[in-house]
């Protein structure tokens, strides 16, 4: 009996040390690095940024997000994106879908979402490269005709751009 609880001991600390680390341990780590931006809005300050933003200029978008948190380490020294970009290749997407890779000139986007059912409950946005190392992190309830929608309207307001 001895031997098996420290054989299950000796598992449980081999996952628990080998595991990547998720999206949340990425924004705990490089929030703090010098010249990083990092950005929380709370599902209280979202309360309070949906009293004052009308339905046609994304209010109804707005109620259907808790949380938002941005990390841009744009004006980090190399070492630290180079690190990110390190860290990003080994996180621990378990539990999200990847919607979207897209990769240009060095540059990554990745798109995860975690859902249930057909609503969107977490959407990560991951930006790797070179230059460019930010994550984004939503919370809330979205759903797929919400994102439609936006895309809609921006394809609306870029068309009347160009005229």
């Amino acid at each position: 009996m001895k031997r098996l609880t420290i054989t299950c001991i000796m598992i449980l600390l081999t996952l628990a040390v080998g595991q990547a680390k998720d999206f949340s341990d990425l924004f705990d780590e490089f929030r703090k690095e010098q010249h990083a931006d990092y950005v929380s809005v709370s599902p209280i300050m979202m309360k309070v940024a949906r009293m004052f933003t009308p339905a046609d200029e994304g209010g109804d978008f707005l109620q259907r997000i808790h949380s938002v948190r941005v990390l841009d380490l744009e004006e980090c020294s190399s070492e630290t994106k180079q690190r990110f970009n390190q860290r990003i290749d080994k996180i621990n997407t378990k539990g999200y879908e990847e919607m979207m890779r897209v990769k240009d000139e060095g540059e990554l986007v990745r798109i995860f979402v975690k859902q249930e059912k057909d609503v969107i409950r977490e959407m990560i946005i991951l930006c790797a490269g070179k230059n460019d190392c930010t994550l984004v992190a939503l919370t809330g309830k979205i759903r797929q005709k919400d994102i439609d929608k936006i895309i809609d309207q921006q394809i609306k307001e870029d068309s009347s751009h160009e005229r």
